[in-house]
Parts: C-alpha cells; structure tokens; sequence
C-alpha cells in the first residue's frame, strides 16, 4: 500500500532524528551530561559486527558486497540465484511458517530465521538493474528504466547545467552498458566547450545573495581567524561594480573569461605600488532577463577553465571500464 508506506515512512522520522541525536550525544560526554563512550563505540562496533556477519552468509551464498552504508549493504546477484529454495520455519516475523522462498527471497529468508532475533530484521530495500559506485555513500541506480542519484558529489544545486545535462544522459547510458555512446558523447561535449558553442544560461556559474551589500562591506574589513584579510566573494564583488541592485535570496549568475584555468573569477594582485592589492575580474554577469529570455546566447568565456570542471566530474564515472581500458580513454 503505498499511500500507507508513505504516511508511515513520514511519522518514523522524528522517532529516526531523535535516535540520530541521541547516539552522537552517547559518543560526545564533553557536551552531553548523560554521555558515554564506551556506550557509543560498543554501538558502532556491534552494528559492525552485525553487518559483518551478513556480508559473510551472503558472500557463501555467492552474492558479492559492493558498498554498505550504516545498517545496510549493496550487493550483486549471482547469476544462479534461482537455485536457491528455501521453506520457512516461521522463527521470524517476516516468514510464513511452510512456506516455501525461492531465488533472493529464499537466502533473505533463511538468514531472518536462522539468525535476527526480536525486534531485528533483515529486507529488500529496493532492486536495480544496475549501479555504479562513484564514491563513499555517492553511487547510481537504475530502476525500473529510472535513474536514482545517492550522494552529493554527483551533482549538486551549484552545478552549471551543462555539465548536469550531460551526466544525467551519460549516467543513463553507462548504467545501461552503453560506454560507447557515453564517450562519443564525451568528445562531442568537449569540443563544444572548446568552440565556444555551449549557451551562457548553460555554462554561468550560480551564486546566491545570502548577505546586503552593506553588511559584505563590513564584513571585508574585518580579519579572519587567522589574522588575514578576509576571503572575497566573486558575485559580491560583481553586484559592487556594476551598482546592481539586489535582494536576498537573488541568484547571481556569471562567467569566468580568464585564458588558464587557474585564473579564478576575481583576483587580488599585489605589487609595490599596491600593497594592499589591486582586484582584477575575471569575469561577468549575464543578466536574469538574457537566462530566460536568450537561452541560446553564447560568448566568450574561460575554456580551460570549463574543460577541467567538465572532466572533473566525468572522471569518477571512468570507474565503469575495465583497467585496460580506462588507461587508453
């Protein structure tokens, strides 16, 4: 039922948030008055060995572990996972006593009887046809011919849209075996940064105005922690030189034009006449009205910049072919 699954999925949250809270407050007796660490590490170390203890039945079963993430684990199917039957004893709650699982279900089964007790269980949280594992809790699933993103360092709300437009084709193409597709397409995004080709709405960084002009003015007066000048802002800077008028909560977005892709938006250059440091932009805003209004419009921008953004994210991805190939890519 999923009306129900949603509604109840909702009310275990602030139940979820409150044992999230309540567990790293175990672990920090320094700001916590009923804390405890010996408590907190048993936790962590018994969940430990729990999760252990699964990946290993099913390691012997033939399944392979991919990534786990706190009470759960991915693993690959065998390919002869149909072999497996198994007929419940009815130990556990999940499981019909006679009833006979097969495939998956039948090695789930056998685990949650032969080995959760009480209030444990173990279950099927969802079946992909395939997955890649970019990073630590950041991976990609195909289900149901629908890709679902885990993890920010796949993408983001900062992203600029040509790099989100081609991950959300390439990651579908690679999920599906498709990694010639996916480098053909590679080459040609590459070279329409390179000519220039690719829109301004697309390419423009985001920026958000969290702080008044005036507020950002005082702010850069003052020293950080380290007793430095303070650390500027490339779309406060721009609002300061072209008199904008801006709110809070405004988006910001502009281009970098620098010719390296070290050259940053703005940049502080000091010499003996200016000790204090002379800011050079590297950069220009493009209007709200020319982002709705011209989303085609192209200009000039920092090319080297914008590649090494691109392959930055790409390069994760790469970790779908083989060593061999990899390396010639």
């Amino acid at each position: 039922d999923k009306e129900k699954s949603e509604y109840y999925d909702k009310k275990q949250l602030p139940l979820k948030i409150l044992n999230n809270g309540m567990f790293g407050s175990i672990s920090a007796p320094n700001v916590f008055p009923w804390g405890d660490t010996d408590m907190g590490e048993k936790i962590t170390c018994t969940g430990r060995q729990y999760l252990r203890h699964m990946i290993r039945f099913f390691d012997s079963k033939g399944f392979r572990p991919l990534v786990g993430d706190t009470d759960g684990f991915n693993f690959s199917v065998p390919n002869d996972v149909d072999k497996y039957v198994y007929t419940s004893n009815g130990t556990h709650r999940f499981n019909k006593l006679g009833k006979t699982y097969k495939a998956m279900n039948a090695v789930v089964a056998e685990y949650n009887d032969k080995y959760m007790k009480g209030v444990m269980g173990l279950d099927v949280d969802e079946i992909c046809q395939a997955t890649i594992n970019i990073a630590r809790k950041n991976y990609a699933d195909l289900i149901d011919g629908k890709v679902k993103l885990v993890g920010n360092s796949i993408k983001s709300k900062k992203m600029p849209t040509y790099i989100a437009e081609f991950l959300d084709n390439g990651i579908k193409l690679l999920l599906g075996g498709d990694g010639y597709s996916f480098i053909n397409e590679y080459y040609e995004t590459v070279e329409m940064i390179y000519n220039q080709e690719i829109p301004l709405s697309k390419i423009a960084n985001k920026a958000r105005v969290r702080i008044s002009v005036e507020d950002y003015k005082k702010k850069m007066k003052t020293k950080n922690k380290a007793g430095g000048a303070m650390a500027k802002q490339a779309h406060m800077e721009l609002i300061i030189s072209e008199g904008l008028n801006v709110d809070l909560g405004d988006t910001i977005y502009y281009v970098n034009t620098g010719t390296k892709k070290s050259h940053g938006d703005i940049q502080v250059k000091k010499n003996k006449a200016n000790p204090e440091g002379l800011l050079v932009f590297n950069s220009y805003i493009i209007s709200e009205e020319d982002m709705k209004n011209n989303p085609d419009l192209t200009g000039e921008y920092n090319v080297a910049k914008y590649i090494e953004a691109f392959n930055k994210k790409v390069t994760p991805l790469m970790v779908v072919f083989q060593q061999s190939v990899r390396d010639t890519l």
